[in-house]
């Protein structure tokens, strides 16, 4: 079996925030000329910010690289990219999520082959994972709008919900207080800080987690300082939680043996896919660490990869779940809708199980949502996300 084309496909779609926005991806098709077909994602958050320049890497170098090669022994593989790519383009970023999908879509090909679903394939753990209701920022809403689309997962079953925290340390606080008293107690509350604070504010916040008993902080600074986001964890009362902006297993051991954290959140459409995050697993497990899966809006085929992954830990934890209600590419790309808010039942989504990611694609779905550059959104600075509380 030899790859005979590879392709990156960009997709987007608008969502209904004020000011409006648009959700990127980069979606990678691998054809064989044995007509196995193999599906991945690339992915640098919440769905991919440059999908365009996702597509110019492959069409410049990575693709020349695949074509032509087995695609069956695919560690062997994987490690000659690697080594190829590392040294003139680095091994952090965007580098590693294009290695991301190329690993998934690896991995599905294996999968159909044999006839096996991923999971199997890694030594599945759980035919179903519990789920948490992610929700967005959303600082200037009335609280019962949080509440609602919380409401929609907890309906159906699901007991932990994340806040996401950063407009001020008036509002956050009140917030985090407000929201533990409006939410039923069997419901977790996890929080996420996404780099909006300085290290001694971060602590602040990390006081108020204590009170209510949340159960982890995400990211409340960012990871470039280590000495920082171990002094935030040296003074925090719940467990810091790293992992949706690093790549590969050596960031991982750096975030927990020089930065403190205790809870880890990998993606496979980021941290260099699903191989590394098996070695991710293994490296928690030997830390006695929770492994809770971070996958932010993503298509299909990258919420299969990451299912099959988790379905292979035995330490995972919550997985994440975007509790926005109108996710197209995540519900309409599989020609079943797997991961829709239909199929949650007991907070717990089943694994596919089906060969390789258990889905197929519905190429037609790219037709309806094209790449496209939305100028008010490109020429934005946004403060969420950066430090600033």
């Amino acid at each position: 079996m030899k790859i005979t084309d590879v392709e990156i496909i960009p997709l987007s779609y608008g969502i209904s925030d004020k000011p409006p926005r648009r959700r990127f991806f980069a979606v990678l098709k691998l054809t064989t000329d044995e007509g196995v077909i193999g599906w991945g994602e690339a992915s640098d958050c919440y769905g991919h910010s440059h999908p365009m320049t996702v597509k110019a890497l492959f069409d410049e170098k990575l693709r020349w690289l695949l074509i032509g090669q087995d695609p069956l022994p695919l560690e062997a593989l994987m490690q000659r990219l690697r080594t190829h790519v590392y040294h003139p383009l680095g091994a952090r970023e965007l580098v590693i999520q294009c290695l991301s999908a190329i690993d998934i879509a690896l991995w599905d090909i294996r999968g159909k082959v044999l006839n096996k679903p991923i999971a199997a394939l890694l030594g599945q753990h759980h035919e179903r994972l519990p789920l948490y209701a992610a929700t967005k920022p959303a600082f200037y809403e009335p609280y019962e709008r949080h509440m609602e689309r919380i409401e929609r997962l907890t309906s159906r079953g699901v007991r932990a919900a994340k806040l996401r925290t950063g407009r001020d340390l008036a509002w956050d606080t009140t917030y985090l207080r407000e929201m533990r008293a409006m939410l039923p107690d069997e419901v977790e509350i996890l929080v996420d800080g996404k780099y909006n604070y300085y290290p001694d504010s971060a602590i602040q916040v990390a006081q108020v987690l204590g009170e209510i008993g949340a159960v982890y902080f995400e990211e409340p600074i960012d990871d470039t300082s280590l000495d920082e986001m171990a002094r935030v964890a040296v003074h925090s009362p719940v467990p810091l939680a790293y992992g949706e902006h690093a790549y590969t297993v050596n960031d991982f051991r750096d975030l927990i043996q020089r930065g403190g954290a205790r809870v880890l959140t990998p993606d496979a459409a980021i941290c260099g896919g699903i191989t590394e995050m098996m070695k991710i697993a293994a490296l928690a497990q030997a830390f006695q660490l929770k492994v809770v899966p971070h996958c932010g809006g993503l298509t299909a085929i990258g919420m299969a990869a990451n299912f099959h992954a988790a379905a292979a830990i035995p330490n995972v934890g919550h997985f994440e779940y975007d509790a926005r209600a109108v996710q197209p590419l995540r519900d309409e790309l599989a020609t079943e809708p797997l991961f829709s808010n239909e199929r949650i039942e007991n907070g717990s989504i089943a694994v596919p199980s089906g060969p390789g990611l258990g889905i197929e694609v519905n190429e037609r779905v790219f037709e309806r949502y094209p790449y496209e550059i939305d100028p008010q959104v490109a020429s934005s600075f946004s403060v969420y996300g950066t430090r600033h509380v």
